[in-house]
């Protein structure tokens, strides 16, 4: 008896030492998933700060021109500002700003009007990109630019009632409560210039109206196709030109517009 007692504590002991040990290797290891993990958790949160504010501060186009108070949610602009993806732009009464984009499309904003650019994709090797605005409330004037000449569905302006799809042209459209009024300005079909015929195809779950006459208007109302296309009336016409009377008096400070555009595209590359 004596000797299997002798031979028994031994194995106890042994015993003993493997469970401390074991014990001793799992807290190490939790510990160190712990860390594992928090600095997952905080990459990945830095990663998001990153790519925000990557997008956030992706530049679309400079402003042209400006009268009177237009503003973002973060700062009031002068003629010569960048404008970036994704800000909203502000005009107040007796307003209004002309933004210049980087594939030398021109958005002209009226006055009381609230604009953001939602997407912005440009290759300036080949002209390739995208652009998509919304229009929340006011008016806005776009002359499409290369993306649109290089591929006339690439610009899409977004408004409460539908949609816009510019095909390489030149229109307004203002946007009331409950109602979008959407103007083609040209150019027309038998234009001297020798440039693409433009339209707008107006539209909606409901239904769709091209504008492919130059001052042609349709109207859009929540919940309804748009109106046919006509031909706009002289106090339809004055009420476009109203919202973009605050820009008459706007003057650009740079001589050449498009030699602005290429010193922003140095700075970004």
């Amino acid at each position: 008896m004596v000797i299997l007692s002798h031979f028994k504590r031994p194995i106890l002991n042994i015993k003993y030492f493997i469970f401390l040990r074991s014990l001793l290797l799992f807290n190490r290891m939790k510990k160190i998933l712990s860390i594992i993990l928090a600095l997952l958790f905080f990459g990945s949160l830095s990663a998001k700060a990153n790519e925000e504010l990557t997008i956030e501060k992706q530049l679309v186009g400079i402003v042209g021109a400006i009268s009177g108070t237009v503003k973002t949610e973060t700062r009031e602009l002068k003629t010569g500002d960048k404008i970036y993806l994704n800000e909203t732009i502000l005009a107040g009464a007796g307003s209004g700003t002309q933004i210049l984009l980087l594939d030398q499309s021109t958005f002209t904003i009226g006055e009381d009007s609230e604009v953001v650019m939602d997407t912005f994709i440009y290759d300036p090797a080949t002209n390739d990109g995208k652009i998509v605005a919304s229009v929340k409330q006011g008016s806005l004037k776009v002359i499409s630019g290369l993306i649109s000449k290089k591929n006339p569905d690439s610009l899409t302006v977004e408004v409460p009632e539908g949609t816009l799809g510019s095909r390489g042209t030149e229109f307004q459209t203002i946007v009331s409560s409950g109602r979008t009024d959407t103007l083609l300005i040209g150019p027309g079909k038998n234009n001297t210039l020798g440039m693409r015929p433009g339209a707008v195809l107006v539209g909606n779950n409901f239904g769709s109206t091209l504008l492919d006459n130059p001052y042609s208007i349709t109207s859009m109302s929540k919940g309804k196709a748009p109106g046919q296309a006509k031909k706009i009336t002289k106090n339809q016409l004055k009420k476009f030109n109203k919202k973009m009377k605050a820009l008459r008096v706007a003057k650009y400070t740079s001589d050449d517009p498009k030699a602005e555009r290429k010193k922003i595209k140095k700075e970004k590359s």
